[in-house]
């Protein structure tokens, strides 16, 4: 955290003191809410159960508590990986002194990959999970956003997905929730080829961009007369708010 962030936001639950967080090492981590679609909190902590500083996020003024996208052990300084965030990502920061931004968790994340750190997402998101009260679970479900389905957008068996980074991955959808890859160039991304196995859109999505886990997917396809998926998911079941 900069200094003019802990000096101006001392008693600001969105922030820690200097006492407690750590300029050599700590834990970084990317954290989404479902009470605000389409905004990611990208924070550090030097606290020994980071669970603990996402469970704290969820205070009076928030509905739902938030969920752990991704949760990396630093190896180093931890405060500085998270400022580095921080400016990769400055021209969607929501407001210059909250940790908010309007980008797609996995944005973040593919940069944390790369830093010297061990992913302990599984960890935390189970610690949080258990910390979490039936009432705090159902509410959060009740505001999640409906799962992908194509016939309730329109796009029958058949239907065509080009990928938006590179138009030579093409993929056809095979029912409501999966899809058949039709063509990749070849040697382009590791570990995909051509084959008749039926992918959810989401692994395959992640496996294109090289990730280990899944994302939202609808950002990175386009349906064969060119619209966004996010677009056509927006139009059936409204926009974020």
């Amino acid at each position: 955290m900069s200094k003019d962030r802990a000096d101006n936001h001392p008693t600001d639950p969105d922030h820690e003191s200097a006492d407690e967080r750590s300029t050599q090492s700590g834990y970084v981590y990317v954290a989404t809410n479902p009470a605000m679609p389409g905004i990611v909190k990208i924070g550090s902590t030097a606290m020994d159960d980071p669970q603990s500083r996402i469970s704290s996020l969820f205070n009076t003024s928030v509905p739902v508590p938030f969920e752990m996208e991704y949760a990396a052990a630093v190896t180093g300084d931890a405060t500085a990986v998270e400022q580095a965030l921080h400016k990769a990502f400055a021209p969607q920061r929501v407001h210059p002194k909250r940790e908010f931004f309007e980008i797609a968790p996995e944005q973040p994340i593919a940069i944390l990959q790369l830093v010297n750190s061990m992913d302990i997402t599984e960890d935390v998101r189970a610690e949080v999970d258990a910390e979490q009260s039936p009432a705090d679970r159902r509410a959060r479900e009740r505001l999640r956003r409906p799962r992908l389905e194509f016939r309730e957008l329109g796009l029958d068996p058949g239907a065509l997905l080009v990928y938006e980074n590179d138009a030579g991955v093409r993929a056809e959808i095979v029912n409501g929730r999966q899809v058949r890859l039709l063509s990749i160039p070849d040697g382009s991304y590791d570990g995909l080829r051509m084959s008749d196995d039926l992918w959810h859109l989401s692994p395959l999505t992640a496996a294109l961009l090289g990730l280990e886990r899944n994302v939202a997917p609808t950002r990175y396809w386009l349906t064969e007369d060119g619209r966004l998926l996010n677009d056509v998911y927006n139009e059936v079941h409204g926009p974020v708010n």
